[in-house]
């Protein structure tokens, strides 16, 4: 075997691979082998037909053809080991040449990172604030939740809820017909089609109305858009939202001890949630900056596979909302080639803060121990103990407990960034970093 290398960019490595004819002898007597039991010829029994005799009938390219279906892979690994090439995933393969046999491998090699001067990086964590706006949101959110719905006699206004039935019709052709509907009048709604709610404000408990409404075409519901529809509504009841009183009755009807105690804790827990998306965040900024200092490179499969992490993803979470990403997609106008592209800067983004994670964990000799694996384990399994036993089966998997050591290993790596970064006159701040740390165990 014939076998050639160069680097390309990107940490690429081309080879190039020519069969001896020696080695090809011994792989056509082995397309004889599988081909002999596929064919039949007339005066011969099936798989006792000679070699020759079959090369002739189906030609020698059909032989080739059936090596480089079958043998190619083996051919290929056995080229890279003789050349210790260390691949990272499967190459593109291109055959140059049938006879002799003659392939092109681009096969995506380990990345190299140059880091920079990561421990001159100097940020400061932003100081989250909370607000009575927000803490007076939150609370009004938790009414709203609590409210009652009662009966009232007059017409019709905005955030009232309505009982009604409706009917749609299209150029005589019905559309559909549902009696008791619940229907909120909200200023925003679009549902069933843009404009129905503002056609229901100012009517009275009894009235029935009649009103055309044209949706447009790239309208979301396909059995209404682009057409004229023609609703008939009855009202047959009008309800209006009352809020509860912001009370020590109402504070323990949603688990505070009094209306002051549901303050405080509201108010903590948005201190908290801004605590964790200001570290969040400055993580982000310091890793974005050890970055663009780093030299990079690295094969272009680890940006399309996390592409395809994402994608997948996207498709799990619209599918719980019983979507196909499919459909989805033909909504927003887009491809999914389109889809993939938009978030190609974001997938660029992942890999090279994953990249430089790896490589500070490296320089700073982070190691994760079994120990720390183990307690990891425990505290991701279910709480349900023939859930838990299953869970934890699965994470006897050597590539299992691999995944979690690197995600550990990202997590102790900012952990260091960060005291780093957030350092004063060059004294770590070990104190912050020790409750940032508690805060990243806290918060996972």
């Amino acid at each position: 075997m014939k076998v050639s290398s160069e680097k390309i960019p990107d940490c690429q490595l081309e080879m190039n691979v020519e069969l001896e004819e020696k080695e090809i002898e011994d792989f056509l007597a082995k397309a004889y082998k599988r081909l002999v039991h596929k064919v039949n010829i007339p005066g011969f029994r099936k798989g006792k037909v000679p070699r020759n005799v079959l090369e002739q009938h189906l030609s020698r390219e059909a032989f080739l053809d059936d090596i480089v279906n079958n043998d190619l892979g083996g051919i290929y690994n056995k080229a890279i080991d003789e050349q210790k090439i260390e691949a990272i995933d499967q190459p593109k393969i291109e055959i140059t040449l049938l006879d002799p046999i003659t392939f092109k491998a681009t096969i995506p090699t380990r990345p190299t990172i140059e880091l920079g001067d990561y421990k001159q990086v100097r940020m400061e964590l932003d100081v989250a604030e909370v607000t009575d706006v927000q803490i007076k949101g939150v609370i009004d959110q938790l009414r709203n939740a609590q409210a009652a719905w009662e009966p009232v006699d007059r017409e019709t206004k905005w955030d009232d809820m309505l009982t009604i039935d409706v009917e749609a019709d299209a150029d005589g052709n019905g559309l559909g017909k549902e009696a008791g509907r619940q229907y909120q009048l909200l200023p925003e709604s679009q549902v069933p089609a843009p404009g129905f709610a503002e056609q229901l404000v100012a009517l009275k408990k009894g009235d029935q109305k009649s009103f055309t409404l044209s949706v447009p075409e790239d309208y979301e519901n396909q059995v209404f858009a682009g057409k004229d529809i023609t609703f008939n509504v009855l009202v047959n009841e009008i309800k209006e939202k009352h809020l509860p009183e912001l009370n020590d009755e109402f504070a323990k009807a949603v688990g505070s001890d009094s209306a002051a105690k549901l303050k405080e804790n509201v108010e903590a827990d948005l201190k908290s949630r801004a605590d964790y998306q200001a570290r969040a965040e400055l993580e982000e900024r310091i890793v974005e900056a050890v970055a663009a200092q780093a030299q990079i490179e690295y094969p272009s499969i680890l940006t399309e596979r996390e592409i395809n992490g994402m994608v997948d993803m996207q498709r799990n979470q619209l599918l719980q909302a019983q979507i196909q990403l499919e459909d989805y997609l033909k909504y927003i106008n887009k491809t999914e080639q389109d889809f993939r592209k938009e978030l190609e800067p974001m997938a660029i983004k992942k890999v090279r803060g994953g990249l430089v994670l790896a490589k500070v964990a490296e320089a700073e000799s982070i190691k994760i121990t079994e120990k720390e694996i183990d307690a990891e384990a425990d505290r991701m399994a279910p709480e349900d103990e023939n859930d838990r036993k299953r869970f934890m089966k699965a994470l006897a998997d050597p590539i299992a407990r691999q995944s979690i050591m690197r995600t550990l290993s990202a997590k102790k790596t900012l952990l260091r960034l960060v005291d780093l970064a957030t350092a004063v006159d060059d004294q770590p701040n070990t104190m912050k970093s020790a409750k940032a740390e508690k805060g990243v165990k806290d918060a996972a």
